[in-house]
């Protein structure tokens, strides 16, 4: 289930969340967890990215940890 756009304006900074990089869970080829920096009013959210993982793959890709910042679009939140 993807997020909805009056749960996303509820984020506040340093909430936890997962997102992937589509707004289908099933056609999703990996997710993050990261923790919430900025909300805009529309429902873009500047995440800080925790842990990601390969939805899908070989195994030579396991876990990464990541420190960097990506924008994510409120629908691709979710879980």
């Amino acid at each position: 289930m993807t997020m909805r756009l009056r749960e996303a304006l509820r984020l506040r900074r340093g909430d936890r969340v997962s997102f992937c990089d589509s707004g289908y869970n099933r056609s999703a080829n990996w997710w993050a967890q990261g923790e919430v920096l900025f909300v805009t009013r529309r429902g873009g959210v500047r995440v800080k990215v925790i842990d990601e993982a390969p939805w899908v793959g070989p195994a030579e890709y396991s876990r990464r940890h990541g420190n960097w910042e990506t924008w994510v679009p409120y629908h691709h939140i979710g879980g």
